[in-house]
């Protein structure tokens, strides 16, 4: 029951009340308006247009700009109109991509690769009428104004007096689109808007309202709007977004809400709610989340307090048995029943004590009641009342949902993600899920004994199917693992999650499973859909409930969320995916032609994009892949960048795919080409040439070793020849007088190259090999010391670590180092770092020399932009106090009092020395 109730505060503590992006008039609606204070340039908004890439176009009397569903972007004018005021009419946009905009004295700019070039510039005189339509035909641009037409020529425009049956036909076409959304044939403010499904927007004295295309109801009147409304132009987009520009609001855009509200005669039911059904008499029994049940009759809503012993109990699970009889149970007090005499509940089964703290209930198809807690299950049959012992199984698990199956088997959910059949008294567990994490079952729905789905909260969709358990979490598309409550409507799965409703076809995940194909299209209902909140916690029983009209209602924390499958109407647009210029070494590049070429060497890219859907921009997920570094696609949510870092030289292809809110994904992934041009010695020619001079430069230096070995033999031999004509020489003059003497000679050094092992001269080798050690390793030192490449501090770490391991190796004594991994990349000079190395020699050395310690700590941390290195001990100590400096000990202290540091010793006797050596860095300013 513990584990439940911090599962529950953890639920209450994510529901916590958001504000909507839409402002909410009639339940119908859905409205959001853009002022300047968002990016618009200017809140006085006189068209809209929108080209097929499905870009927006806004017309304003500050300027024109593009808009992608979450930023602005101005286009600015270019030549002599740069910087100048234009007073912008009307924005067309034609079938071929084109975007042009009209002022309001006639003239005439189209949007080109730098801006705003002028094609018509204003005209000055009186009476200047204003560009009503413009369309293309046969490759030229046609525009009408003053009721006469026209054509934009090379450099002026040109009257058209006798146009061709093309033409006429163009036009003829382009005028019925435009009275379609409202637009006349001269300048004023359109009335009406024809809308895809033959529905009508209207603009009269009310406001703005909506007729349905049979016209079997009333117009709804978008409340917001009521009496208020003025606008220039109307626009519906390729997603069915109706966008209003207002002269007052700024941009606005209006959509069919897709949720539906509870109401009563006080208005919307908006209590938070726990879970709730409609009994067949119509009524409606809804939880409430701080204790009771409220009951909506014809309109009269009723609430009706549990409480036993003086407190308000919460209510977790509300049924309708078959004989119409309601059950409300609570997680902390016993079984109620509702008693229609009184208007009040009653507790039942009194004389069980063990009945109570139920979490769940539910009616088998044989009209037996189950009642679910902590570690027991009891079954009624309409006069018994059975527990089922199977407490050793079910002990120390919480049961957080049951659903009835075919012949009499129950399933059984618990809160640590575990499924049971219980089928007359054996209980067993369905399949393994050990691998799955163990987050609470909320609901069960079975479909067959080898198809039962389970929805989880935090481990998204199981399926037990051919034998054992499938997932689908957000590795897989679901939008949310959070799921809350589970119903099949027709073929469609129905989930209400912690982020928002989520719809998905039951074939298309089977058939996802044995085709091993991507998972189908998710569809999620959130605030931008209409949903007060969209976190569903209705996670009780039941968590999503059907009424007689096929609604589905939803608990949620601001009331119940009704959504009419049959009505949901998904657009089928795909997100058409827009570059901005990508970065390069931080550099933006523009995209010439969807191909790059960058380098020479490794490089950092970076790609920005936008997937264009208006609808709902926030809830646009994206996947991207670097073909020739990536080996598969990845999720990236809703972030719309990317980065890759150090990029070899190569060619590589960027893609990147958009699903939107209705799971429409583009067909084909939007690409770029990258080259990434290698150095000079990368290019294949260097490295042909590198590989022949690797091969004939050997064979060449061989060469003139070979020759120059010949011609040292011949001097070799020539010489001996001379030293063997002057030995002659020489034995033949000395043969007679000498020749004894050196005899002796002779056999004297004979006999001393005979003893040379002489050992009084051992020691003096071995002192002189100790020596030429010492000079060596002073030699390393002051070559280290002095080198610029080891100014980093990461070397002075790695240096002062290795040189106390080896140290205190050779003494036997133990070190224990703990040394930050944080090291910044600074530099700290050869004086300063010779200072500090010799000071913590001389520490180690006087720990091992005086100490007599067990055991030396090494810490090295970055603390306040300061070098922290402590050297520690478990020593004798001694009194600091009264110590003389013969250990070194001040020596210390002037080394780093001369480099801007500090010296800080502190001993107790018997417990140890710690030695804080302390030196400032110096980091590198950013460029």
């Amino acid at each position: 029951m513990a584990q439940m109730l911090r599962l529950l505060v953890l639920l209450l503590a994510l529901v916590s009340p958001a504000v909507a992006d839409e402002t909410v008039g009639r339940p119908g609606f859905l409205i959001r308006a853009w002022q300047s204070d968002e990016g618009l340039p200017g809140n006085v908004v006189r068209s809209v247009g929108q080209t097929p890439d499905g870009f927006l176009w806004i017309a304003t009397a500050e300027g024109l700009s593009r808009f992608d569903g979450n930023e602005f972007e101005s286009i600015a004018a270019t030549g002599v109109w740069f910087g100048r005021p234009l007073d912008f009419s009307r924005v067309f946009t034609p079938a071929d991509g084109s975007v042009w905009a009209a002022t309001s004295r006639c003239g005439l700019f189209r949007v080109g690769s730098a801006g705003l070039d002028g094609v018509i510039g204003d005209y000055e005189g009186p009476n200047p009428g204003v560009v009503a339509r413009l369309f293309t035909c046969d490759g030229s641009t046609y525009f009408v104004r003053n009721d006469r037409l026209w054509r934009v020529g090379a450099s002026t425009a040109e009257a058209v007096d006798a146009p061709s049956p093309a033409v006429i036909q163009a036009m003829a076409a382009d005028q019925a689109s435009q009275r379609q959304r409202g637009r006349q044939d001269k300048a004023g403010p359109p009335d009406r808007l024809l809308d895809h499904n033959g529905g009508t927007w209207r603009i009269d004295d009310r406001g703005l309202s909506y007729i349905a295309p049979d016209e079997s109801a009333d117009p709804e009147l978008a409340i917001a709007f009521s009496g208020s409304m003025e606008s220039l132009d109307m626009l519906e987009d390729r997603e069915g977004n109706l966008w209003v520009a207002s002269p007052i609001r700024g941009l606005v855009r209006i959509r069919h809400s897709r949720a539906v509200r509870l109401p009563y005669r006080d208005g919307f039911y908006t209590s938070p709610t726990r879970t709730s059904i409609q009994s067949r008499d119509g009524t409606w029994w809804i939880a409430r989340r701080n204790g009771g049940v409220d009951r909506i009759e014809n309109g009269i809503l009723l609430h009706i307090p549990i409480v036993t012993s003086n407190t308000a109990r919460v209510v977790s699970s509300i049924v309708e048995d078959h004989t119409g009889r309601i059950w409300i149970s609570s997680r902390d007090a016993s079984v109620f029943a509702y008693n229609p005499e009184t208007q009040h509940v009653d507790a039942q089964f009194l004389d069980t004590p063990a009945l109570s703290k139920i979490n769940v209930m539910v009616e088998d198809h044989e009209g037996r009641m189950w009642f679910g807690g902590r570690a027991k299950l009891f079954c009624w049959d309409g006069t018994s009342l059975r527990r089922v012992n199977e407490v050793t199984t079910l002990e120390n698990v919480e049961i957080s949902t049951l659903a009835p199956g075919d012949n009499g088997t129950l399933y059984i959910g618990t809160g640590n993600g575990r499924i049971f059949t219980l089928k007359g008294t054996e209980l067993s567990l369905v399949g393994n899920v050990e691998s799955f994490p163990r987050s609470s079952v909320s609901k069960i729905l079975p479909i067959a004994p080898d198809e039962i789905w389970a929805a989880t909260l935090g481990a998204g969709l199981l399926l037990w199917k051919d034998g054992g358990w499938h997932r689908f979490s957000t590795r897989e598309g679901i939008p949310d693992e959070r799921l809350t409550a589970l119903t099949l409507v027709g073929d469609d799965l129905w989930m209400g999650s912690l982020g928002g409703i989520l719809r998905v076809s039951r074939k298309d995940l089977l058939q996802s499973l044995k085709d091993k194909t991507p998972v189908p299209k998710w569809l999620r209902l959130d605030r931008s859909d209409g949903l007060a909140t969209r976190e569903c916690i209705g996670w009780t029983q039941p968590g999503v409930f059907r009424d007689s009209t096929g609604c589905l209602w939803f608990p949620t924390s601001a009331g119940l969320t009704g959504v009419k499958p049959d009505d949901i109407e998904t657009t089928a647009v795909a997100p058409s995916i827009h570059f901005q210029p990508v970065e390069i070494n931080g550099v933006p590049h523009a995209v010439d032609g969807g191909r790059i070429v960058t380098g020479p060497g490794r490089v950092r890219l970076g790609f920005r994009f936008t997937g264009l859907s208006l609808s709902a921009p926030e809830k646009v997920t994206y996947r991207v892949k670097l073909n020739g570094l990536d080996e598969n696609s990845r999720g990236i949510g809703g972030i719309r960048e990317a980065e890759y870092q150090l990029v070899p030289p190569g060619r590589y292809t960027f893609e990147v795919s958009a699903t939107n809110g209705d799971g429409i994904t583009t067909p084909r992934p939007a690409i770029i080409q990258i080259e990434v041009l290698p150095h000079f010695w990368q290019r294949t020619w260097f490295i042909v040439i590198a590989l022949i001079a690797a091969i004939l430069l050997p064979l060449f230096l061989g060469w003139l070793v070979a020759r120059h070995r010949m011609k040292v033999k011949i001097r070799e031999l020539r010489l001996q020849g001379a030293l063997e004509a002057e030995r002659t020489r020489i034995s033949r003059d000395l043969h007679d007088d000498l020749g004894a003497s050196l005899t002796e000679v002779s056999i004297l050094s004979e006999l001393a190259a005979e003893d040379n092992h002489d050992e009084s001269l051992r020691p003096a080798l071995d002192q002189l090999s100790l020596k030429a050690k010492h000079v060596v390793g002073a030699l390393d030192e002051i070559v280290w010391a002095t080198t610029p490449s080891q100014d980093k501090l990461a070397s002075v770490v790695e240096y002062l670590s290795f040189f106390a391991r080896d140290f205190l190796k050779a003494v036997h004594i133990p070190l224990h180092t703990d040394i930050t991994r944080d090291i910044p990349d600074v530099t700290i000079g050869p004086r300063r770092r010779h200072n500090i190395v010799l000071a913590s020699r001389e520490a180690l050395n006087n720990a091992v020399k005086h100490a007599k310690p067990t055991a030396i700590s090494l810490r090295i941390t970055i603390e306040d932009g300061m070098l922290v290195v402590c050297i520690q001990d478990d020593g004798k100590g001694f009194a600091v106090e009264y110590e003389e400096s013969g250990n070194g000990l001040t020596n210390m202290g002037k080394r780093m009092t001369d480099c801007g540091g500090d010296c800080r010793i502190e001993s107790v006797r018997g417990k140890g020395t710690s030695i804080t050596l302390t030196i400032p860095l110096i980091r590198r300013t950013p460029r």
